[in-house]
């Protein structure tokens, strides 16, 4: 679907144990769902830019995603990503 188009692949980290602090704060989470994320987040790079919402604020992620994409390179993160899946499967 995004062969065509010129894509940013962005990671957003936290420490799970931010994770889990924020899950309970929040109050309408259900509990372990930040504990799935953290571990389905391990395994979904490579990114092109990856921020971590436990040390820089959601403007300083943003400019830091936006810089990126302003350089983005080749090849990218889904490039990458597509080039391990054809040679996978052949196509």
């Amino acid at each position: 679907m995004f062969r065509k188009h010129r894509v940013l692949y962005a990671g957003v980290s936290c420490p799970i144990e931010e994770l889990r602090r924020r899950e309970s704060a929040r109050g309408d989470r259900k509990i372990g769902i930040a504990k799935e994320h953290f571990l389905t987040y391990r395994t979904a790079g490579p990114f092109d830019v990856e921020v971590d919402t436990s040390v820089s604020s959601p403007e300083e992620c943003a400019d830091k995603i936006m810089m990126a994409m302003a350089t983005l390179a080749s090849p990218t993160a889904f490039e990458t990503i597509d080039g391990l899946l054809t040679s996978e499967d052949g196509h």
